[in-house]
């Protein structure tokens, strides 16, 4: 009897700043380009979203994947955008996803995250800013 394989969960790494640093830099870990900060918003062929919870919204989607994505801010709490939309990926042992949680003083305490879901072996699929990535 054959046994049913369970597809893994999506790696999800999750990390918090202490209060009051600057907002994080993310970059892409395979080309190295700036993904999220210094007041800049930039994509590579390897993102699938980004998600800045200030804004409440995906800022960057795949376009393989923006049907999907924007179902998911139509019907689910903001809270939870991240968790569902890394359901899409099942079974894709090449994708993981990026949270920072980080805060700072504005008229009392703040605090956001921003995620960033990479697929360091994307093959086949569009980008959001219309390349073909094959």
């Amino acid at each position: 009897m054959k046994s049913a394989r369970r597809e893994k969960p999506i790696p999800h790494v999750v990390i918090s700043q202490d209060f009051g640093q600057d907002p994080p830099s993310i970059y892409c870990p395979v080309c190295g380009t700036l993904i999220l900060g210094n007041d800049q918003e930039n994509t590579c062929e390897h993102v699938l979203f980004s998600y800045v919870s200030e804004a409440d919204e995906f800022s960057t989607m795949a376009s393989a994947y923006r049907e999907a994505l924007e179902k998911i801010t139509a019907r689910a709490d903001p809270s939870n955008w991240v968790k569902k939309a890394l359901k899409l990926f099942k079974g894709k042992e090449s994708v993981f996803c990026l949270t920072i949680n980080f805060g700072g003083f504005a008229c009392g305490p703040i605090g956001f995250a921003v995620s960033v879901a990479f697929d360091i072996s994307p093959k086949g699929w569009k980008h959001s800013h219309g390349d073909d990535r094959e």
